[in-house]
């Protein structure tokens, strides 16, 4: 059987790049950020925007008709999808970080942004709905609206990443959701200003086709003792029970220290202490040792619960996150 996904994937791209070019929406967001006027509204019209096009791209070129059996199996899906996707959050992302910067800086808050993952979980639940329908026509809808919803989520991430880690650092930030055309009664609800930490997390979900807006107020960038006495406790007690990784040994190497990366991404991914030891201790699968462009070693350790990348040379670990569910089930021989 012949392997359409590359052939496919040239065009979707082509097809995308040019709406990209063309898109008056984009080039109005770009011109606002550059003048410093930009906010979460610009972004999540971004957003819908490059969903739009990304929707449209693949409505253009994938039918069941240029599919083998009119079927979208994992492989092709994997093949297009996923890094399709995966272009949309890095555009998306690369704007919410530019207009997260400049309400930050007219804020007076010296900060960089916050940029939360990619959800691929989402991205390949995506994949997986595709590619389990005999017939592809019958489920083109899923790389439609969701995928534009999916951008969508992406801004909405990002406000809540930066408002929560400027929360804890003791500020007041405000997240304002406002409706939008004839909303639904649970849109209706959630409607409202938030200090945080009181916003629930349903301010940042959406339903499909849900074009709300959720606004970002960093506000005046004052501290408040309380919540900056709370966040440097918070910070201790993860050192503390960091130091329960110190002498074990991962891979005959052992565990000399963890960089600071460390203690910052195990807050901001929700990784346990005990879940790094359960890497190391059992590990699922060791990778072999890789060099970056910087001339850095590091192996990793494949977790049922997270993974972590060790520099074999120094005994240092130097990162972690979770480890995704679909690579743990192939690792444990329950499934591709």
């Amino acid at each position: 059987m012949e392997d359409v996904a590359p052939e496919l994937l040239k065009m979707i791209r082509a097809d995308f790049d040019r709406a990209i070019e063309q898109s008056p929406v984009l080039k109005s967001v770009e011109e606002k950020i550059l003048k410093g006027t930009a906010s979460y509204v610009e972004a999540n019209q971004y957003a819908i925007e490059i969903g739009k096009i990304l929707a449209n791209a693949y409505k253009n070129n994938i039918s069941s008709e240029v599919l083998p059996d009119g079927k979208m199996y994992y492989n092709i899906a994997n093949s297009i999808i996923i890094p399709t996707m995966k272009n949309n959050y890095e555009l998306v992302s690369k704007v919410s970080a530019q207009i997260q910067k400049v309400l930050n800086d007219n804020a007076g808050i010296g900060i960089n942004a916050i940029q939360p993952e990619m959800n691929m979980d989402r991205a390949e639940g995506i994949v997986n709905r595709v590619s389990d329908a005999e017939n592809y026509d019958d489920v083109s809808w899923i790389l439609q609206e969701p995928i534009v919803n999916f951008s969508q989520s992406i801004v909405d991430a990002f406000i809540k990443k930066n408002s929560e880690f400027q929360g804890k650092a003791g500020m007041s930030p405000k997240i304002v959701r406002k409706l939008t055309g004839g909303c639904c009664e649970w849109c209706s609800r959630l409607a409202g200003t938030y200090i945080y930490p009181d916003v629930p997390d349903d301010v940042y979900r959406r339903h499909q086709r849900c074009r709300c807006t959720i606004e970002y107020d960093p506000g005046t960038g004052k501290r408040q003792n309380v919540y900056t006495k709370e966040w440097h406790r918070q910070e201790n007690d993860d050192i503390i029970n960091v130091r329960k990784i110190l002498g074990l040994f991962a891979n005959n190497v052992q565990i000399k220290g963890v960089s600071d990366h460390v203690i910052v991404r195990m807050n901001e991914r929700k990784v346990d202490v005990a879940d790094i030891i359960d890497a190391i201790e059992n590990p699922l699968s060791i990778t072999p040792i890789k060099i970056d462009e910087k001339g850095r070693k590091s192996f990793k350790q494949i977790g049922e619960r997270a993974t972590v990348a060790i520099n074999p040379e120094t005994g240092v670990l130097t990162t972690v996150h979770k480890t995704h569910t679909r690579l743990v089930k192939k690792l444990k021989g329950e499934g591709s």
